[in-house]
């Protein structure tokens, strides 16, 4: 299963639709969220949404807050 297939499935797997990946899109939106693979930032794989995961790998989803004033 690759990155991009994971962010599919937890979505389906979630109460309400979360857009992780916009349809089309190769990248995640670097203002909505930080996907780390094994504490490394998605960006840094140098297969990026398309890197395989491997059993025991840890995913990490991080929500960036929007500021307001």
């Amino acid at each position: 299963m690759t990155l991009l297939e994971f962010l599919e499935e937890l979505s389906k797997m979630s109460p309400t639709a979360i857009e992780y990946v916009r349809p089309g899109a190769d990248v995640l939106d670097p203002d909505d969220w930080e996907v780390d693979i094994n504490g490394v930032p998605y960006q840094h794989c140098s297969q990026g949404l398309k890197t395989p995961l491997k059993d025991g790998d840890t995913v990490t989803l991080k929500i960036l807050a929007m500021g307001g004033g």
